[in-house]
C-alpha cells in the first residue's frame, strides 16, 4: 500500500498549549506495528468520556488494551499519529473494510484539541483512501459527537442520524 509522506503542521498545539515541544510544530506521519505502544499509551489518556465517543461503548483499560494489541491489524489497515516530539497525541485509524471500503476513526488527546490535528489527519486519511482506490468512506460516531459528526460534513460526508448513532458516507470517484 502506498501511504502518505510526513507533514509538519507550523504552529501546532505547543504555540498555545505550551506542551514539551518547543519548536511549536506537531508531526504527522505513518504508524505501523512498532508504534502499538505509543498507540496504547495515547489511547488510556483519553478520559473514559472520550473513550465513549472513539469507541460509542464503555472503553476501560483492558478493553483499549485488547484493541490495540488484538483487534487493531495494522498490517492490514493504515493509521496515521500526530507527534509532539516522540509523543503520540493523536491519530486516525483507516480500517480497511474490503478492496473497496474503508472506515475511518480519529483521537486527539484533550490538551491538543482545537488547533486543526483532526482536520490534518482527516485530509490525509482522505487522500490516501483515494491514492488506494477506495470509493466509499465511511465514519460512525454517537448522536452526541458534534465535533466528529461536524468534521465529516466539512470533509463532504453525507450524515444520516438516527436515534443512537450518527452514520457519514463518502462516495470517492476515481
Amino acid at each position: 500500500m502506498s501511504v502518505r509522506s510526513t507533514e509538519e503542521v507550523q504552529g501546532g498545539p505547543n504555540a498555545e498549549v505550551g506542551g514539551s515541544n518547543p519548536s511549536g510544530r506537531t508531526t504527522i506521519g505513518a504508524l505501523d506495528v512498532s508504534h502499538l505502544q505509543q498507540i496504547y499509551e495515547h489511547l488510556l489518556r483519553l478520559s473514559s468520556e472520550d473513550r465513549h465517543l472513539r469507541f460509542c461503548v464503555g472503553a476501560g483499560d483492558t478493553f483499549i488494551h485488547r484493541y490495540v494489541f488484538e483487534i487493531m491489524d495494522l498490517e492490514r489497515d493504515l493509521a496515521y499519529g500526530a507527534f509532539d516530539g516522540e509523543k503520540l497525541v493523536g491519530m486516525a485509524h483507516i480500517a480497511i473494510v474490503s478492496d473497496t471500503s474503508c472506515e475511518l476513526a480519529f483521537s486527539i488527546d484533550e490538551e491538543y484539541r482545537g488547533h486543526g490535528l483532526a482536520r490534518m489527519l482527516m485530509r490525509i486519511a482522505v487522500g490516501t483512501c483515494h491514492e488506494l482506490g477506495m470509493t466509499k468512506l465511511c465514519m460512525s460516531c454517537l448522536r452526541e459527537n458534534r465535533k466528529m459528526q461536524s468534521l465529516a460534513r466539512s470533509f463532504g460526508l453525507h450524515m444520516t442520524i438516527d436515534f443512537h448513532e450518527a452514520y457519514a458516507e463518502l462516495g470517492i470517484t476515481k
